[in-house]
């Protein structure tokens, strides 16, 4: 489980969420006037243990409250692992390699691509339990890519502007059996001419925006907790610098992107 607050009053969350269309007087029509303050996304990893100190895993995740989900991969090389003699006071050395794409949305499509190196080093309390700290570096590389996204959406009339309106219902679209001549020049993007003229300039507010791209370096620590087959893990990350945006003709300045703290909360079970 993964927690991070937000910036809930900045418009583009605002703006860019779904919720209660009125719950204060002079709410306007297709805004949230109280989007969440934090983003709360559960994740549920498998992983497999392979020769030579590897381990692949695979992750399930879910946003709550939103319509997203997430499918990943991982692959995990062990450099220095289980010396306990001799070299055992060196801590164990790992790298991973990670990739996850985000589904169940049309308007927008994340991809994320991290690489970790991390020390970690476990310690035996009265032949039951194991603490492990943990302490790393992580680099992580994010593209977002937008689908078609409809600025006025069809529903109530409000005070948006342009007003909310409902682009296939004013175009009302009809089969091109007609007459060409009589036929208005506005066509939907099936290619289907509109019945009345004029009636599909509402696709004009349908949009495809720039995709973004952004690449954060972060430090993570923490530790994890294991007793007999159950594990409960703590990780907190931080960006070591302030990580820009980049997107076509337009690229983000330091100060316009704050660091980001994100604390991680996981349980899970060694079988």
């Amino acid at each position: 489980m993964t927690v991070t607050e937000i910036e809930a009053g900045s418009k583009y969350w605002v703006r860019g969420t779904e919720g209660a269309q009125r719950l204060q007087t002079g709410a306007s029509f297709g805004q949230n006037p109280a989007p969440a303050p934090v983003l709360i996304w559960n994740r549920l990893q498998v992983r497999k243990g392979l020769p030579f100190g590897f381990e692949a895993g695979a992750a399930l995740g879910q946003g709550i409250d939103t319509s997203m989900w997430t499918l990943g991969l991982m692959l995990k090389w062990a450099l220095f692992e289980g010396f306990r003699t001799h070299l055992g006071r060196l801590p164990d050395v790992s790298i991973q390699g990670g990739y996850s794409r985000s589904v169940g949305s049309s308007q927008a499509t994340m991809q994320l691509a991290t690489f970790d190196l991390s020390l970690s080093k476990p310690f035996v309390v009265e032949h039951t339990w194991t603490i492990t700290p943990l302490l790393g570096m992580q680099t992580l590389f994010v593209n977002v890519r937008s689908g078609v996204v409809d600025l006025t959406p069809g529903g109530q009339p409000g005070d948006m502007t342009p007003p909310a309106e409902d682009a296939f219902a004013a175009c009302a679209p009809r089969a091109p059996s007609g007459t060409s001549a009589k036929d208005p020049p506005d066509v939907a993007p099936n290619g289907q001419p509109c019945a009345e003229a004029g009636g599909g300039a509402d696709f004009a507010y349908a949009v495809v925006f720039d995709p973004v791209t952004q690449t954060r370096v972060r430090a993570f620590g923490g530790a994890q907790l294991r007793y007999d087959m159950f594990l409960l893990q703590l990780i907190m990350h931080y960006d070591l610098a302030a990580p820009g945006l980049k997107s076509k003709g337009r690229n983000w300045g330091d100060d316009e992107v704050p660091r980001q703290l994100a604390f991680n909360v996981a349980f899970g079970a060694v079988l």
